[in-house]
C-alpha cells in the first residue's frame, strides 16, 4: 500500500486545529452578526482568527477530492465505530452529570450517520456518491472544468448573493451541494497539478493573506452569515492557496501520519456534550478574565490539550474497536458490498 505524503498529512492536522479555532474564537465566544465598531485587540483579533480558520472544512474536502474517495465498507464500518466509541460513552457521562438520561436519546447514539452533525451526513453521502462522481471524471477528466467553474458559479450566485434560494440546500456550505462541488473543484487540481505547481509556492501563500484581508473586510461590510460562510468563494480559494503549498513537498514520518490519520477523532469529541459545554463556559472565562494576550496564550495550551487528549483517546479507542472492525469485515456480506459498488 502507498504510504501518505506526510507533507498532506501536516496540512490535514493543520485544517483539524483550524476546526479547533474556529469553534472556539467564534462559536463557544460568539461573534456578533455585525461588526458594532470595536475596535478593541479583542474584537479585531477575533476577526482575523476567524478570516484565517474558517477555511478549515474546505481543507479537508480539498483533501478527500484531490486524492479522491472510494466507497468501501472498511471507511463506513470505521466511521461508525469511531463515532460511537465516542457519542455512546459521552453521553452516559452527560446524562449522568446532568441527570437527564432518555432511552430515545440513548439509542439516537447509534443512529451515528443520521444524528451526528452536519458533515458526518454530508461526508458519507459524498461516499455513496462517490462511484458516480468517479466514473464521471474518469470519463470526461479536463472536459469538465467549464462545467465545475459553472457549478460554482451557481452555488455562489444562489447561496450568496441570492437569500431566498433555500430549497437549493446550499446553506452557507452547510450542504452535500457544496460538499459535492468541493470535491470537484479539488479533482480538477489534481487533474491540472503539473500546471498549477509550476506556480511559486510563496504566490499561493500570498493568495492566501489576500483572501483573509478581503473575508475580514466583508465581515466588516455585510456581516457574519455571508463572510465566514463555507461558500464564499474567497474562502474556497483561501483553503486552495494554503493547500498547494504543502504540495510542493513530499516525504514520510511515520508520527506525522499517526497523529493524522486520528484528527477526525478531535472533532467528534469536540462538539460533544459534555466536551463542547465545558469549553464554551472556559472560553468565556478565560476572555473575560485575562487581558487579551493572555487569553490567546491560555486558549492555545487549552486547544492543544484538547487535540492531544483526542489523538490520546482514539489511539484507545482503536486498541478496542480495530478487532471489531477486522471482525465485521471478515462477513461475506461485507466483501458483496464492496464487490457491488467497486465500479
Amino acid at each position: 500500500m502507498k504510504e501518505r505524503n506526510s507533507s498532506v498529512e501536516i496540512f490535514r492536522i493543520l485544517a483539524m486545529f483550524l476546526v479547533c479555532v474556529v469553534h472556539w474564537n467564534g462559536w463557544f465566544v460568539p461573534m456578533p452578526d455585525y461588526f458594532s465598531a470595536d475596535y478593541s485587540a479583542a474584537s479585531i483579533g477575533q476577526i482575523l482568527l476567524e478570516s484565517i480558520s474558517v477555511p478549515c472544512v474546505n481543507m479537508f474536502l480539498i483533501i478527500s477530492g484531490y486524492y479522491g474517495v472510494k466507497l468501501k465498507a472498511r471507511s463506513l464500518v470505521n466511521l461508525f465505530l469511531l463515532i460511537l466509541s465516542v457519542s455512546l460513552p459521552f453521553y452516559i457521562v452527560n446524562s449522568v452529570w446532568h441527570q437527564t438520561f432518555d432511552v430515545k436519546s440513548f439509542l439516537r447514539c447509534f443512529l451515528v450517520f443520521t444524528h451526528y452533525g452536519y458533515f458526518v451526513q454530508c461526508y458519507v453521502m459524498l461516499l455513496f456518491l462517490s462511484p458516480v462522481i468517479n466514473v464521471a471524471i474518469e470519463r470526461y477528466g479536463k472536459r469538465l472544468l467549464p462545467w465545475v467553474l459553472l457549478f460554482w458559479l451557481i452555488e455562489f450566485m444562489m447561496g450568496f448573493v441570492w437569500t431566498d434560494a433555500d430549497r437549493l440546500g446550499i446553506n452557507n456550505g452547510y450542504s452535500l451541494i457544496h460538499f459535492i462541488l468541493m470535491y470537484f473543484l479539488a479533482r480538477m487540481l489534481y487533474l491540472y497539478r503539473d500546471f498549477i505547481l509550476r506556480i511559486n509556492k510563496v504566490s499561493w501563500l500570498w493568495g492566501f493573506v489576500l483572501c483573509t484581508i478581503i473575508i475580514s473586510l466583508m465581515y466588516v461590510w455585510i456581516g457574519k452569515e455571508r463572510a465566514y460562510s463555507y461558500a464564499n468563494p474567497f474562502v474556497i480559494v483561501s483553503a486552495f492557496c494554503l493547500f498547494i503549498p504543502f504540495l510542493h513537498y513530499s516525504f514520510y514520518n511515520k508520527g506525522i501520519n499517526w497523529i493524522a490519520k486520528r484528527t477526525f477523532t478531535v472533532y467528534v469529541i469536540q462538539i460533544s456534550m459534555p466536551v463542547i459545554g465545558l469549553l464554551s463556559s472556559l472560553d468565556a472565562y478565560l476572555l473575560n478574565n485575562h487581558s487579551y494576550v493572555i487569553y490567546l496564550l491560555l486558549s492555545l495550551i487549552v486547544l492543544l490539550i484538547l487535540y492531544g487528549g483526542s489523538i490520546v483517546y482514539d489511539y484507545i479507542r482503536s486498541l478496542i474497536t480495530d478487532s471489531i472492525t477486522h471482525y465485521i469485515l471478515e462477513k461475506k456480506l461485507i466483501r458483496m458490498f464492496d464487490n457491488l459498488f467497486s465500479l
